[in-house]
């Protein structure tokens, strides 16, 4: 057994990437994915609701502990392979799965047993043995319990039981009892109990054994407050370091938890990801996310693709920044650069041909000659003299056809339905204001026309988009959050607004 396992551990160790195949795994419907360890052993993901990270981490349990995978929707029998970069499938005992949810807390406490084995019929040397077990369970806490700041205290002798107001309780007895934010707590003591009843078993089989893991830890912090989530990442972060044996792939529910994560880790491109879904299919992705994109989109505006980048990256990330940099005129404005902010609110909001500008009218290289005042960034790709909108249109044609979409993918597409919704809501006879442009149009639409069947869409519109296309503290978190599904069904939609006026 010892061999057997030793060997699994080999097997994990060569491996620099493991090809992941899921089928009706719960929620997820399929997924093909290869995760890349090549420039480091964190990947770290995000996704909003629903997507299925926690239906991800419950079908690699079933795998590890052999038990069937399934639909629960529909109880089709799923399947999940697992296979590293040389092919061979990957062992279930080669896997370590961490989840921080309420369902297995009974399993997380009595998996500790063999800590609170009695000495009864144990001869000396089993004797000695439990006695290192709870040395060593006596350090691990008081380890932990430096760095999180909790309502009550871990009774180091009776393990599983808990210690408040110098009252002594079990598990059962304090969880009906506890407040929300202390039974969040009691679901980081159930992951961290898991992992410390794993690192006693396989002390068993050989230290290499319990090195040399394929980790995953779903929803790692989202319940904390900021205190005790500040107190998990930097807890983290060290397991992590202490570990470059170890490929770990984690999920956290919190984006601010998430990026400073990434960023304490220094990770990058197909280390730093963000999930996605189809909606008609089911089907999930992984989408690389850029640490920074507003350096990202200045280096990339105007480019060529590379190294398997879409072939449109270069307008994409062009028009990326115009929002960005129109926002940064707008907080750091002089009495001089309020054209340069009236021409890029033209292409955010739309104004119709022969007024100031008209936002059909407005060239790229007007925009690139305003960009470059402010940012770095190249034109070598661009035809200056196609308009904006003709650009746009051109880039979200080549964007419905991608099945994942990326950030900026997102906010393209959000540019685009916002100018859409406001032509069509102007050539209804609406009439534009300068504040809230959106709003007051589509306030304007309900009265002109209270029985329309298109009110629905561009309620759509004003709800989803407004605050999206501006950057706010997370680097565009909401409109991260957003489900790209839906994102493309909203600009079908309203590209198929038609009104007497409207053409394109």
């Amino acid at each position: 057994m010892l061999k057997e396992n030793m060997k699994d551990a080999q097997t994990i160790e060569k491996e620099k990437s493991f090809h992941v195949v899921m089928e009706n795994c719960f929620g997820i419907k399929k997924l093909d994915y290869k995760f890349n360890f090549q420039k480091s052993h964190v990947i770290v993901i995000y996704a909003h609701n629903g997507v299925g990270k926690s239906s991800f981490c419950r079908a690699f349990e079933c795998y590890r502990i052999k038990e069937v995978i399934r639909d629960e929707v529909t109880a089709v029998k799923g399947s999940l392979t697992i296979k590293g970069s040389v092919g061979e499938e990957v062992k279930e005992s080669s896997i370590t799965v961490c989840r921080m949810d309420d369902e297995n807390l009974e399993e997380a406490f009595t998996a500790l047993d063999f800590i609170k084995t009695k000495y009864d019929g144990k001869t000396g040397q089993e004797k000695n043995m439990i006695e290192v077990r709870k040395k060593k369970f006596a350090k691990m806490v008081q380890e932990m319990m430096k760095h999180f700041n909790f309502p009550f205290a871990i009774d180091k002798e009776q393990v599983g039981c808990f210690v408040k107001r110098n009252k002594i309780y079990t598990h059962e007895e304090i969880f009906p009892h506890l407040s929300k934010g202390e039974q969040t707590a009691f679901c980081f003591f159930k992951a961290y109990y898991q992992m410390l009843a794993l690192k006693s078993k396989e002390s068993k089989k050989g230290e290499e054994s319990e090195k040399k893991r394929l980790i995953l830890i779903d929803d790692i912090a989202d319940m904390f407050d900021s205190r005790n989530r500040l107190a998990m990442l930097v807890y983290l972060q060290e397991k992590i370091e202490a570990n470059p044996n170890c490929y770990w792939i984690i999920f956290p529910h919190n984006y601010d938890f998430y990026s400073t994560l990434c960023s304490r880790l220094g990770l990058h491109g197909n280390n730093r990801l963000v999930a996605r879904k189809q909606k008609e299919s089911g089907e999930v992705g992984f989408c690389p996310i850029p640490e920074n994109p507003f350096r990202y989109w200045c280096q990339k505006a105007g480019q060529e693709a590379k190294g398997g980048e879409r072939e449109y990256i270069g307008d994409q990330c062009f028009l990326c920044l115009i929002p960005l940099v129109r926002q940064w005129i707008a907080t750091t404005q002089n009495t001089n650069e309020g054209k340069h902010k009236e021409l890029l609110t033209h292409l955010l909001h739309y104004f119709k041909v022969g007024g100031k500008r008209g936002t059909e009218e407005i060239t790229c290289d007007e925009v690139i000659e305003v960009l470059q005042r402010y940012v770095t960034c190249n034109n070598e790709k661009i035809n200056l003299k196609e308009t904006v909108w003709e650009l746009l249109n051109r880039t979200c044609d080549q964007i419905v056809s991608n099945r994942l979409l990326t950030l900026e993918d997102e906010m393209v597409l959000a540019m685009a339905i916002r100018l859409k919704a406001e032509k069509f809501m102007i050539n209804e006879g609406c009439k534009p204001t300068n504040l809230n442009r959106t709003r007051n149009l589509f306030e304007g639409y309900k009265q002109k026309k209270p029985q329309s069947k298109k009110t629905q869409t561009l309620r759509a519109v004003v709800t989803i988009l407004p605050d999206f296309i501006h950057c706010n503290a997370f680097f565009y978190e909401p409109l991260i959050d957003l489900d790209g599904s839906e994102l493309l069904e909203l600009y079908q939609k309203v590209k198929d607004l038609r009104s007497k006026k409207t053409r394109k």
